[in-house]
């Protein structure tokens, strides 16, 4: 894609991984979020300040701009007063199954944690017997 406009306008997931920063503080604003495709589904795993206002994405949610919202990250943390967090706690009929909130570190599993260990041990290995690095840090 050859700007942000254009690829908000096709895509189906739009995915959020840009630090916060001046340029990106606040950019899930209505423009923003009016031009996403219809019926996408917004992530947020950044920082929860790139989301200017929560009321604006239930309101997106509401009337179908959006079909759902995954977020790790909450613009106030721990989200007291968060209208996204309280839609999703109380699981308002709107919004069910449109909501999906994690806590930042959801990939940290037992899981996660084994194949981690795994990995990092069978990347030692191919290291001590010359085979060539999997994923070597140059």
């Amino acid at each position: 894609m050859s700007d942000l406009k254009q690829l908000l306008a096709v895509s189906d997931v739009v995915s959020l991984h840009v630090p916060l920063n001046a340029e990106t503080k606040g950019m899930v604003d209505q423009g923003f979020l009016a031009q996403m495709k219809r019926g996408a589904s917004l992530v947020n795993t950044a920082r929860g300040s790139l989301v200017a206002d929560e009321e604006l994405v239930l309101k997106s949610l509401a009337e179908g701009q959006l079909a759902s919202v995954g977020f790790d990250v909450l613009p106030q943390e721990p989200p007291e007063d968060s209208p996204i967090f309280r839609a999703w706690q109380i699981g308002e009929p709107d919004f069910a199954g449109k909501i999906c909130i994690t806590p930042h570190v959801a990939f940290h599993s037992v899981e996660a944690s084994d194949q981690v260990t795994r990995q990092s041990a069978e990347e030692a290995q191919r290291m001590l017997s010359g085979v060539p690095l999997r994923n070597p840090v140059i």
